[in-house]
């Protein structure tokens, strides 16, 4: 076979960090074995992770204000 033709190159894919959840149904437990090692990158993830649970109706604004409340110990601890 002579004319053989090439396939293209599939694209490459951008070098990106992956930061997965684990979540024990069971315990509660959660698991981050990988987290953000800067300030910015941490921002971006959990920013990201708000508008998700945002954006598919999961928690509401004020949900999302009493967790960072209750994480940064400034709220009364409800939801």
């Amino acid at each position: 076979m002579r004319n053989v033709l090439k396939f293209p190159e599939p694209p490459k894919l951008p070098d990106i960090e992956s930061f997965p959840i684990y979540l024990n149904h069971d315990t509660n437990e959660i698991l981050m074995p990988y987290i953000p090692d800067n300030r910015d990158d941490a921002a971006l993830v959990l920013g990201n992770f708000m508008t998700i649970l945002l954006e598919d109706e999961i928690l509401s604004d004020n949900d999302i204000l009493q967790v960072a409340l209750q994480a940064t110990e400034e709220g009364s601890g409800k939801l």
